[in-house]
């Protein structure tokens, strides 16, 4: 995010839609902001007017020289960590992608992304409840999965 107080109050906005869409907490979404600032942006795809893909790199953060490729645009998404790969779950490496996109909306042309056209985030926040303490059984961030109480 920029300095501009507009884009700040739009990305504000934006991640609390993602939030209720997904079904995670704002706090481990902002993380996720955070950790986006790591990724490497291999590739953005852009038509009509806004940002309409992306394709990421990001370091492991457990095991040395493995890195994790995510592709992200409106009709799906897909990354080769383990969560996404074995468990078909939606990791961290996606959500951070689609902020990256909104950022990059923003930034640039000045609008947010449409959640509405990324349907396939739906199914994840409908499929799951929110477990305590707000993590999801379809989101994985790659550690201890959360009991329900």
């Amino acid at each position: 995010m920029n300095g501009n107080s507009g884009n700040n109050a739009q990305m504000k906005e934006f991640l609390l839609l993602l939030s209720k869409k997904v079904g995670y907490r704002l706090s481990r979404l902002l993380d996720i902001v955070e950790y986006a600032r790591e990724a490497t942006i291999i590739e953005v795809k852009e038509e009509s007017g806004g940002v309409t893909g992306i394709r990421l790199s990001f370091k492991s953060e457990t095991r040395d020289d493995v890195y994790h490729y995510a592709s992200i645009g409106r009709y799906g998404a897909k990354c080769t960590c383990e969560a996404n790969t074995l468990g078909n779950e939606l990791c961290k490496h996606i959500l951070a992608g689609v902020i990256i996109m909104e950022a990059i909306n923003l930034n640039k042309y000045g609008k947010s992304l449409d959640l509405n056209e990324m349907k396939w985030l739906s199914p994840n926040a409908a499929e799951s409840e929110i477990q305590n303490p707000g993590t999801s059984s379809k989101i994985r961030d790659g550690g201890p999965q959360h009991m329900k109480p």
